[in-house]
C-alpha cells in the first residue's frame, strides 16, 4: 500500500499500532499482524529499501532519488503507530502480564487472534499443494523447537546466591522462589547477572556470594571485574538485533526471543519507567540507555533481515508464504492460556517486586469460571482479526 492520500496515513497508523500491541505481548508476533493486514510483503520492501544504495542519497541531498527509491514515507507511518502502542499499552500489559488472572485473559485474546491468522492466511495461498503442506510443517516444527526453550541457567552452570545488602519490601505476602524474606537471600543467580547487579549498585566488590552447589563463600570482587556501565551495551544490540529477525517472522515473537535471552523484563520495564516519567515530567537516564540499545540493533537487523525474507519471497513466493504460516501454528503453544505461576524476583529490577515465572501447563474444568471467561477474550480476539482483516480486503478493492 503506496501513501498516497491521509486516509492510507490513518490505515497504515492503525496497522502499525496492531503490531506494535502485539510485540509487547510475549509469544506474539508483530510480523503476524502485519501479514493479516495484508502489507507483510511491502513491509519487508520498504525496509530492505534502506539498506540500499538508494538510502544514502539523503546524506547527498538527493531528496527526490530518496523520496522515490525509499519506503521511508510507508515505513514512518507504520513505526509511529508501532510506537504509539508501545507508549500507550505498554504500562497495562505490563500490569496484566503481572497478575495471573489477568495474564490468562491476555493470552487467551491472543490466541485467538493468532487462530484466526492461520485460517485467513491459509485463505490467501491459493492451490495447496503437498510441498506447500510440508513447508508449513517445516515452519510449524522450527518454532516449536525455538519456543521450547526457557530462559533459565543452565544445568551445569554454577549458581550462586547473595544476601542483598538492603531490606526488601513489597506489599502481600507472596511466597517467592528466588527470595527468602526472613534471611534476605537472592537464589538461583549466574555469574552475568551477578555481575549487571554490581554494575547497577546493588551489590559492590566486597558483597559476599556463595556457591549453592558447595555453599563457598567467595568475595565478589575476587569473582569477577566490575563491568563498567557505558552507553552502548553489545548484549542488548544483539538482542534487539535477533528480536526483529522474529519480529518480522510471523508467529516467532520477538519479545518472547528477548525473554529466552533473558532482556525481556528489563525491556518491558525500561517503557514502563520511562512512560511513567514522562507522565511525572521526569527522565529516567538508565531505561533510555537500555532503550537507545535495543534500538540501534534492531535497525541493523531489521536491514539485513529483509534482504532475506525478500529473497525468498522472490524465490518461491507460495512456499514461503506458507513456512511463515508453519511458525505462527508452532506459536500456540506459547500463548496456551492456562498456566500455573510462580512469584520471584528479577535481579535487575528489584525495586518492581515480586513477578510472575510461569511453571506449566493446564486444563481447567469447563465448570470453571475461568474458563469461560477467558473463552469470552479468545472469541473477541478471533473477531478483531476478523475486523481487520475485512477492513484490508476493503481497501484493495477500492
Amino acid at each position: 500500500m503506496t501513501v498516497k492520500s491521509g486516509k492510507d496515513w490513518y490505515r497504515l497508523f492503525f496497522y502499525g499500532a496492531c503490531m506494535g500491541a502485539a510485540d509487547l505481548v510475549p509469544g506474539v508476533s508483530g510480523g503476524t499482524m502485519a501479514l493479516i493486514c495484508g502489507i507483510y510483503e511491502e513491509l519487508i520492501v520498504s525496509i530492505k529499501s534502506f539498506g540500499t544504495v538508494d538510502a544514502l542519497s539523503l546524506f547527498w541531498l538527493d531528496f527526490k532519488r530518496f523520496n522515490q527509491k525509499v519506503g521511508w514515507k510507508f515505513l514512518l507511518t507504520v513505526l509511529l503507530g508501532i510506537l504509539f502502542s508501545l507508549v500507550i499499552f505498554s504500562r497495562a500489559i505490563h500490569f496484566m502480564l503481572g497478575d495471573p488472572v489477568w495474564r490468562t485473559y491476555l493470552y487467551a485474546l491472543f490466541l485467538g487472534m493468532i487462530l484466526s491468522s492461520i485460517v485467513i492466511c491459509i485463505w490467501r495461498v491459493p492451490g495447496w499443494s503437498k510441498r506447500l503442506w510440508w513447508g508449513l510443517a517445516a515452519g510449524a516444527a522450527s518454532t516449536l523447537f525455538f519456543t521450547g526453550f526457557r530462559s533459565e541457567p543452565l544445568l551445569d552452570q554454577q549458581t550462586y546466591q547473595v544476601k542483598l545488602p538492603f531490606k526488601l519490601r513489597y506489599q502481600g505476602d507472596k511466597q517467592l522462589v528466588n527470595y527468602d524474606k526472613e534471611t534476605g537471600l537472592l537464589k538461583g543467580l549466574d555469574a552475568q547477572i551477578l555481575e549487571a547487579m554490581w554494575a547497577k549498585g546493588y551489590l559492590n566488590s566486597d558483597s559476599m556470594v556463595a556457591e549453592q552447589s558447595s555453599q563457598r563463600l567467595l568475595r565478589l570482587g575476587d569473582l569477577m571485574q566490575k563491568g563498567e556501565e557505558s552507553w552502548f551495551d553489545p548484549w542488548l544490540f544483539f538482542c534487539g538485533a535477533i528480536a526483529v529477525s522474529a519480529m518480522l517472522l510471523p508467529g516467532i515473537s520477538g519479545s518472547f526471543l528477548l525473554m529466552i535471552l533473558g532482556a525481556y523484563p528489563v525491556v518491558i520495564a525500561a517503557l514502563a519507567e520511562l512512560v511513567k516519567g514522562w507522565t511525572a515530567f521526569t527522565w529516567d537516564g538508565e531505561a533510555f540507555t537500555v532503550l537507545i540499545n535495543l534500538s540501534l540493533g534492531i535497525g541493523a537487523g531489521a536491514v539485513i533481515f529483509s534482504r532475506a525474507i525478500d529473497w525468498f519471497l522472490k524465490k518461491d513466493h507460495d512456499l514461503t508464504i506458507a513456512v511463515l504460516i508453519g511458525f505462527m501454528v508452532g506459536s500456540l503453544r506459547v500463548v496456551w492460556p492456562y498456566r500455573t505461576y510462580a512469584w520471584g524476583l528479577d535481579p535487575l529490577k528489584l525495586k518492581n517486586g515480586p513477578q510472575l515465572i510461569p511453571e506449566g501447563f493446564y486444563q481447567p474444568s469447563i465448570w470453571d469460571a475461568m474458563y469461560w471467561k477467558s473463552a469470552i477474550f479468545m472469541v473477541a480476539g478471533l473477531g478483531i482479526v476478523f475486523l481487520i482483516y475485512t477492513m484490508s480486503e476493503n481497501v484493495k478493492k477500492r
